[in-house]
């Protein structure tokens, strides 16, 4: 069964779904450009596809990876 949602749009707030990251990357022109995903699956054993949660809310950006396992956001890397 497929399921269409669309995420909430307000005001200045922006909210994407983004692959995973990448450690390589090659920068052409001095930019990366992160491309919203078009398509992420929730599998019945509870995983999910690998994914970033963008949230951009007056001019900042933050990028919450998801936990594949869990569907859960994963904490920051520098948490302790």
């Amino acid at each position: 069964m497929n399921q269409k949602e669309t995420l909430p749009v307000s005001g200045d707030t922006r909210v994407k779904i983004i692959a995973p990251e990448v450690k390589e990357a090659i920068l052409l022109g001095g930019q990366m450009e992160e491309r919203a995903l078009t398509r992420i699956r929730f599998y019945p054993d509870g995983t999910c596809d690998r994914m970033r949660v963008e949230i951009i809310r007056n001019q900042a950006r933050r990028v919450i990876p998801i936990d594949p396992l869990t569907c859960a956001p994963l904490p920051p890397e520098n948490a302790k």
